[in-house]
Formats: structure tokens, sequence, C-alpha cells
């Protein structure tokens, strides 16, 4: 899938709450801190947090997309949790490396491209 979004582009981003959040919505969210502590290599924003933007794939009680690490045993999303996919599969730190993003982590729902066209 080509990439929807550049390094650079900035969005327009509406605050939602997980309940409202659909599958297939690119959403702002901060990463999962990796196994260290640390939030993985990439840019800050002004306030010097790390965000990601992220397509949504499932959401709790959703079944476990095929290629995400879930742990044994584990067949449906879990509550407070959220499986998001990069448009690029070769160049995404996504759920397929890292499993579940805490869905209370979201920001909000990208609407459009500053200067664009809707996502």
């Amino acid at each position: 899938m080509t990439p929807t979004l550049a390094d650079g582009d900035r969005v327009l981003v509406r605050r939602r709450r997980l309940d409202q959040v659909g599958r297939g919505d690119v959403v702002v969210l901060e990463p999962p801190l990796d196994p260290s502590g640390r939030y993985m290599p990439g840019p800050s924003g002004p306030d010097g947090r790390r965000w990601n933007i992220k397509r949504v794939a499932a959401l709790p009680g959703d079944p476990v997309p095929a290629g995400i690490t879930a742990g044994a045993g584990v067949a449906l999303v879990p509550s407070g949790a959220m499986v998001v996919l990069g448009d690029n599969p070769a160049d995404s730190v996504d759920s397929r490396q890292r499993g579940f993003f805490p869905a209370d982590q979201v920001l909000g729902v990208a609407l459009r491209r500053l200067g664009g066209s809707a996502l």
C-alpha cells in the first residue's frame, strides 16, 4: 500500500475517545515504549513527545488480525488495546512488530492533510 502521508506532512486532528474511533481511521497516538522503557527512534513534536500516525486495523473485542504478535491463546483484541498498522509495511513500527498499542494513548483521528485532501 502506498503511504498516505509523508515525513513532514501536517495533519488536522480531532480529539476522539476510543469509542469514537473506527476501523480504517487514521489515528495519532503516542507509541508504546520499547522493552528498555524508551520510545522508538523518530522525531519529536514541539512538546517533546513522540507521535505515531497509524491506521486502525482492530479495536477491543475484534479478532486479532493475522500476522499480529498477540501472545498464546489470545484470539480477540483486549479491552484498552488496539491494533494499528502503518501504510508502508516495509518501513513501519506498528502492531506487526510491537503487538497491541494502548488505546488510552490515542490523541485523536487525523481528518485531513493541511493544504491537501481528506485522508
